[in-house]
């Protein structure tokens, strides 16, 4: 196990900066001034195509969560008017019947 400069175990951290995308890190767990939040790295350097590739993905992935929770929130509105107007046109048709 890897020691903090305090004395306690570091923790595993991930890393999302452009040039580390995705890299875990060991990291104070008690987030101490004097220790520092980077201690070392827990995974080798991601080759250089990797490294300009990721954070376009990771962007792009973003957007597309984004998009879909747009997505969601339209589709539970267009259900919510639908059920209210199938619930008016049952309605009017008790009325036209009973009438």
């Amino acid at each position: 196990m890897v020691l903090c400069n305090c004395g306690q175990d570091a923790i595993i951290v991930t890393s999302w900066t452009d040039l580390n995308p995705g890299r875990r890190f060991y990291s104070c767990p008690t987030m101490n001034p004097n220790c520092g939040r980077f201690i070392g790295w827990v995974d080798p350097p991601m080759c250089s195509r990797a490294v300009a590739i990721i954070p376009g993905l990771l962007r792009h992935r973003n957007q597309v969560d984004v998009e879909l929770a747009k997505m969601r929130e339209k589709n539970r509105l267009k259900n919510k008017i639908i059920t209210v107007l199938l619930i008016v046109l049952g309605f009017v048709f008790w009325i036209y019947v009973k009438a």
